[in-house]
């Protein structure tokens, strides 16, 4: 179980730190008068990947809180398993 929490925590600091950065970028970009039309595809992408994360993070927390037990086999194994493939970027 202890290992489970651990990667919890790590996957929510993760998830935080990437909105974080992402809200930044993102101000920065709207405080510019003058966009080019990079920044503002850049600005488009940037909206939709937090949007993106935030509805992934807030799904992820309710499977997680959901879940009967955590010391059930089947569903360790399956929320291992997401955090694998979330640590190997292949969501």
């Amino acid at each position: 179980m202890k290992n489970l929490d651990y990667l919890i925590f790590r996957y929510t600091m993760k998830a935080e730190g990437d909105i974080k950065n992402l809200k930044e970028r993102i101000d920065d970009l709207e405080s510019k008068k003058d966009k080019s039309q990079e920044e503002i595809k850049e600005y488009s992408i940037l909206k939709a990947s937090l949007e993106a994360l935030r509805d992934y993070e807030k799904k992820f927390t309710e499977r997680i809180q959901s879940a009967e037990s955590l010391n059930n086999p089947d569903t360790r194994k399956n929320i291992l398993e997401d955090f694998k493939r979330i640590q190997d970027n292949k969501p």
